[in-house]
């Protein structure tokens, strides 16, 4: 039997909702309340990260060795160097931002930024827990304009490329116990890295 105009068009939407859903995580109502780390202390976060896992994302679509570089740019500004090697080209995609401290008295809430025309306001890198040395545990949420969903990015991060840590059951709880859906989590292919 042949669909309909608006048969197809429910069809489509619905298609292309389970596609972006399959890539991205969604959340229902406001983002969580979560507790960020307390005592963070930035100089010594400071250096380059590799992406263990994290949750899919439109902006690092189509890469593996992802990594994070962060520096002191003086003034309070850390610099970002995010890359990652496309898995289609195999060259190295690099994008350069900077991070802030919004609020002095949440030093582990971070307001990241990679355009000059990004007016928006707030922290959007949560640093949930982390030992310096090992392992990094982040958080971002964003609320939908107009509509009653979020679209959350976690990641965790270690110092040495492709290397599980010790506590990734703990990381994985943590973000649970806030209702964050862990089993989002995808492994990053750290292998055959050029980068």
């Amino acid at each position: 039997m042949p669909l309909s105009g608006t048969m197809k068009a429910f069809v489509l939407v619905c298609l292309g909702f389970d596609l972006v859903n399959s890539a991205l995580v969604f959340g229902l109502g406001g983002c969580p309340t979560v507790q960020t780390k307390s005592d963070f202390v930035a100089a010594t976060y400071l250096g380059k990260w590799y992406e263990y896992m994290r949750f899919n994302n439109w902006f690092e679509a189509g890469l593996k060795c992802t990594y994070a570089q962060y520096t002191d740019e003086g003034n309070g500004i850390i610099g970002v160097k995010n890359g990652g090697i496309n898995r289609i080209t195999g060259r190295e995609q690099i994008a350069n931002g900077q991070a802030t401290v919004p609020d002095g008295t949440k030093p582990g809430e971070l307001k990241v930024s990679f355009s000059n025309f990004d007016f928006t306001s707030g922290a959007n890198y949560l640093i949930l827990d982390t030992n310096y040395v090992d392992y990094t545990l982040i958080f971002s949420c964003t609320n939908v304009p107009l509509l009653p969903f979020t679209i959350q990015t976690a990641w965790i991060l270690t110092r040495d490329r492709g290397t599980a840590p010790s506590n990734l059951a703990s990381l994985e709880s943590t973000l649970e116990n806030y209702g964050i859906p862990s089993d989002r989590l995808k492994l990053i292919n750290q292998s055959g890295c050029t980068n």
